[in-house]
């Protein structure tokens, strides 16, 4: 697996399993994300995550929180999206992976520069 598809397993079992349930599976209130990144665009994607999203009617389910000022989120968000459309697209199974390719040198130094951003405010 490559480190982009990792690293956005990582972040998303850290973070978002709570609401969203293993693998993009779903639970009882958030949406299967498996299939929603079927059809989902990056940029609503991105909208989505770092601005929340209100529930419009008791049907809509839970609301979904900003996790703009996340660093562990924002920081990794396109490994999160890589992971979530390899896991629609049904290039990858469920669970841990058991092998990935190492952090590129220059992805490692923009994940500094990312979190060191946050630190400094």
């Amino acid at each position: 697996m490559d480190w982009y598809t990792f690293s956005g397993y990582a972040r998303y079992s850290s973070t978002c399993v709570v609401c969203h349930g293993p693998d993009g599976t779903g639970s009882a209130f958030a949406p299967v994300l498996a299939n929603s990144l079927k059809t989902l665009r990056y940029r609503e994607f991105l909208t989505t995550v770092r601005e929340g999203r209100k529930a419009v009617s008791a049907a809509a389910g839970t609301p979904m929180p900003s996790f703009g000022q996340n660093k562990n989120v924002i920081c990794h968000l396109d490994d999160i999206y890589v992971y979530l459309r390899a896991r629609a697209e049904g290039a990858i199974g469920r669970g841990k992976p058991e092998k990935h390719e190492p952090q590129p040198a220059a992805t490692a130094q923009a994940e500094e520069a990312c979190l060191g951003a946050f630190r400094r405010h």
